[in-house]
């Protein structure tokens, strides 16, 4: 049973559980109403053969004992049914809030993925990079710096801007006609430049006259 349910989608193994746990419940339920008439039906027999009606008692005590005990049947069944909808009640709530919690777990996880699978992206991109421009290609290795700028770490970007700013000032002419070429999303173009302007600012090593002409030659990408 455990190999089973551990195949189960989390949807699935969720429904399975609460499926379980209310059959439990209604079970238990329908086996408490039915001992407690049993339990009063043998107490009602006891008392009748241990202290049976005679015509010398003034009234039928046996009948007010039946009717006394009728309206505890009554009283118990009663309780037990509401007990059955109280606890039917906690269990809404409390599924209402598992889904709530599933729900946020599945969000941030579907959320740390995609921050992952991002990263991993602008990472292979930077290394892209490296390895064309290491083949003196340089134009397209511009590009691929350029994406990794996109959702590379903190910890990262400067690594990126120096081979930028190397490459770019040694070899942009050789860059500026390949750009033309590679398409980018306008937003995107425009957030690399921010990080670039950014950043420049927060360098000193960065010369002003080199920032320029690397923001032109992002400017050459065919934006969609």
């Amino acid at each position: 049973m455990k190999q089973e349910d551990s195949k189960l989608s989390p949807d699935a193994h969720y429904s399975h559980i609460s499926g379980g746990i209310q059959k439990r419940w209604g079970l238990r339920s329908i086996f408490a109403i039915v001992l407690s008439g049993i339990a009063i039906f043998l107490s009602i027999v006891a008392i009748c053969l241990v202290a049976p009606h005679t015509s010398n008692l003034s009234f039928d005590y046996q009948g007010v004992l039946v009717t006394a005990l009728a309206l505890l049947v009554t009283f118990l069944i009663g309780w037990q049914i509401y007990n059955i909808f109280d606890i039917e009640k906690r269990f809404v709530d409390l599924s209402n809030k598992f889904d709530g919690l599933f729900e946020e777990h599945t969000k941030s996880l579907d959320s740390k993925i995609t921050k992952s699978s991002k990263i991993a992206i602008s990472k292979t991109n930077f290394n892209i990079g490296l390895a064309l421009s290491d083949t003196k290609q340089y134009g397209i290795a511009f590009y691929y710096y350029a994406c990794s700028l996109l959702n590379i770490p903190d910890s990262n970007i400067e690594n990126v801007l120096n081979n930028i700013y190397l490459i770019a000032k040694d070899h942009y002419k050789e860059i500026a006609p390949v750009l033309k070429g590679y398409i980018i999303k306008e937003e995107e173009c425009e957030s690399i430049k921010n990080i670039i302007s950014k950043r420049a600012k927060q360098d000193n090593t960065k010369l002003p006259d080199d920032t320029k002409k690397i923001i032109g030659l992002i400017d050459l990408f065919e934006k969609r």
